[in-house]
């Protein structure tokens, strides 16, 4: 808790020194909201971006006094063809309901700069990865316990002319640590959370704070303190203040350069973080058959690297996002008390990859990881290796399907191989 804590101080010490010395004004160094990722139409007219329009006008009306409401659902359908842990009956459906409200400060005349954020969610269904599959990533990112809970409340702030920002509340980590942009659209859990990294994410967000100071456009550093016992169905308060107040702490550092070639420019965002936990972590052992005792350790660290680069643009127009980005993703943590010792992911995303379909979606990736050298040799379990390929066709500004097509290579570390296919369709209301 106390490393947090300092963490956290140096950095609001040193944002106030950064927001005296310098008067350019960079871009966010984040996202200011954990809406679910969708994309519409670039020349989508007013209310054609939702499936009950624009309400005569007060849905725009009311943004543009700061007021922005979301609502959105997901549906998700998976099945196992072949190999893991059985194919019988092995189809299986989620469904998850998103219902945002976004205040801007300034909009509504409040104050400047800060944003207000409340997020509940609906999650009903059953998985194809527990059940079925027994993979280690999770094929569905869906996928999860029923519930119904205010899964998110925060309050974030930019200050010193927008080189700091800091954000308290219940909150989704994910939002800000560990980023891959052009991972964002995959399925698998892998492509957007690095599997070893505690990081409170769905559908457990916890009680935090974060703090951001970007000195430089090309430069941030971010760092965040959170409760390691959230429960998502909770107001976060009652886990956070009761017996020994564990956290979790991240760290990231990012530099994000703007590469130019010809008339041509190719942003990216290269980011290496560290956590600690807290808490009581189980030590790996041969217990000779319970005749010892179960080991513990205090605390928990490891490492990340993550990176998006675009790489190629189909051209300069101002809102044109199509073209193909790049992304990579390590992770590592101590064998001893962590069942994944490391983490490679790479991938990649083309948008508007067949002509007249300039929203759509083309996405490929493949992620590995290797269990530790104790769960080797205990449990003769090695492995596990998943590639992605999926398409999502935007059909109108608020609905798209998604074909989703995975293979994995040893389920669980060394379960038959499995080909899984899926379909995702987001429809926004």
């Amino acid at each position: 808790m106390q490393q947090g804590v300092c963490i956290l101080a140096i950095l609001l010490a040193f944002g106030t020194t950064f927001g005296q010395t310098t008067d350019s004004t960079p871009p966010s160094v984040a996202p200011t909201s954990d809406e679910p990722n969708s994309r519409d139409f670039a020349d989508a007219a007013p209310g054609e971006a939702w499936l009950t329009g624009d309400w005569g006008g007060a849905r725009s009306k009311l943004e543009d006094e700061g007021v922005t409401l979301s609502l959105e659902y997901v549906s998700t359908v998976f099945a196992n063809t072949n190999g893991g842990l059985n194919t019988s009956r092995a189809i299986e459906y989620t469904g998850n309901t998103h219902l945002t409200l976004t205040l801007d400060t300034g909009a509504l005349d409040w104050w400047d700069s800060g944003e207000f954020f409340i997020y509940a969610e609906e999650r009903h269904g059953s998985g194809i990865s527990e059940r079925h599959v027994g993979d280690l990533f999770t094929l569905n990112n869906d996928e999860e316990r029923d519930f119904v809970q205010v899964s998110e409340y925060w309050w974030r702030q930019e200050l010193n002319d927008e080189k700091m920002w800091f954000k308290i509340g219940k909150m989704d980590a994910n939002a800000d640590f560990l980023v891959v942009e052009y991972g964002l659209e995959f399925t698998n859990s892998a492509f957007a959370v690095i599997p070893m990294v505690p990081v409170p994410t769905f559908p457990d967000p916890a009680l935090g704070v974060v703090i951001a100071l970007e000195p430089t456009d090309t430069f941030y550093i971010m760092a965040g303190i959170f409760d390691q016992q959230s429960y998502g169905g909770t107001s976060g308060f009652d886990t956070a203040f009761h017996n020994r107040a564990d956290t979790v702490t991240m760290l990231e550092l990012a530099w994000m350069p703007e590469f130019k070639i010809g008339e041509q420019s190719y942003p990216g965002t290269y980011r290496v973080g560290g956590w600690h936990t807290s808490g009581d972590e189980d030590v790996f052992q041969n217990d000779l058959g319970g005749r010892l005792r179960p080991r513990t350790h205090r605390g928990n660290s490891g490492m990340y690297l993550a990176f998006d680069q675009l790489i190629f643009k189909e051209n300069d127009a101002p809102g044109d996002s199509q073209g193909v980005g790049i992304f990579f993703q390590f992770g590592w943590a101590p064998p001893e008390y962590n069942e994944l010792s490391q983490y490679y992911g790479v991938g990649l995303q083309w948008i508007g990859a067949l002509p007249t379909r300039d929203d759509d979606i083309l996405g490929l990736a493949m992620g590995h990881a290797t269990l530790s050298d104790r769960i080797q040799s205990l449990e003769q379990r090695y492995d596990e290796t998943v590639v992605e390929l999926f398409y999502k066709a935007q059909l109108t500004p608020w609905l798209s399907i998604m074909p989703d097509l995975q293979y994995v290579v040893n389920p669980g570390g060394g379960g038959p191989d499995a080909p899984v296919v899926g379909m995702r369709t987001q429809i926004s209301f």
